[in-house]
C-alpha cells in the first residue's frame, strides 16, 4: 500500500493503515518510488497530474482519489476524515472554520448560514441529476447538512489555504460544478457568487 501525499490527511491514513499493512508514505521530493499494488492519491487537486505520474512507477494493481473536487483521470473515493497539523503533530479532528465566513463548520447548521448552504445544496441538484445522480434538492439538503454535523470539528483545507496565502482547490470543487451546470444550460448563481468571493479572497 501507498499514500502519495504527505500532507496531514495523507499522514492520517498512513499512520492508520500501517497497523494493519505495511505502508509507504510518498511525498514531494521522494525519489525513492518503491512498487505498491494499491495506491491512494491524496494531494491537492491541482497536483494529481504529478501524482499520477508518480503512482505509474509503482505498478500499481489500482489507484484511487480521495481528494477535494472532480478529478476525471483517476476513479474517485468518499471521506469525511480530516486532520490538520499544529507542528509535527498531526491532528486527526479540530474545531474549524468555513472559508468565505469564517465560522465554526458547525455554525453553517444555524441561521444566517444555514440559508446559504440550503441554497448551494438545492441549486447543485439539478445539475447532479442532469449528470445521472439522481439527487432531489430536499435529499440534496439533507446530505450536505449531515456531512456538516458529522465533520463540525473538522478544519477547513480551503480556509487554511486562504489564510496561508496558498492556492486553493476551488476551480476543482465550484469550477467544476459551473462547468457542469454551463454545459447543462442550469443556472446556479449562488454557487458562482461564491466561487468570485473565493476567487477575490484568493487573490488577496
Amino acid at each position: 500500500m501507498a499514500i502519495i501525499g504527505a500532507g496531514a490527511l495523507g499522514s492520517l491514513f498512513s499512520r492508520n493503515l500501517s497497523r494493519v499493512v505495511p505502508t509507504a508514505l510518498i511525498g514531494r521530493g521522494t525519489t525513492d518510488i518503491p512498487e505498491a499494488d494499491w495506491v491512494i492519491v491524496l494531494v491537492k487537486a491541482y497536483d494529481t497530474a504529478a501524482a499520477l505520474r508518480t503512482a505509474s512507477r509503482m505498478k500499481a494493481k489500482g489507484i484511487v482519489s480521495l481528494q477535494n473536487g472532480l478529478i476525471d483521470a483517476v476513479p474517485q473515493g468518499v471521506t469525511t476524515a480530516a486532520a490538520y497539523r499544529e507542528g509535527k503533530r498531526v491532528v486527526p479532528v479540530a474545531t474549524g472554520r468555513t472559508a468565505v465566513f469564517r465560522v465554526r463548520i458547525a455554525e453553517v447548521l444555524d441561521m444566517p448560514y444555514r440559508r446559504f448552504v440550503e441554497a448551494l445544496a438545492r441549486e447543485a441538484a439539478p445539475v447532479l441529476a442532469a449528470e445521472g445522480v439522481g439527487i432531489s434538492p430536499t435529499e440534496a439538503i439533507r446530505r450536505v447538512m449531515h456531512v456538516a454535523y458529522v465533520t463540525a470539528g473538522n478544519r477547513s483545507s480551503m480556509l487554511q489555504d486562504i489564510m496561508a496565502g496558498r492556492r486553493t482547490e476551488i476551480e476543482q470543487l465550484t469550477g467544476a460544478l459551473l462547468r457542469l451546470a454551463r454545459r447543462h444550460r442550469l443556472s446556479v448563481p449562488t454557487h458562482r457568487a461564491f466561487y468570485q468571493l473565493i476567487r477575490v479572497m484568493e487573490a488577496r
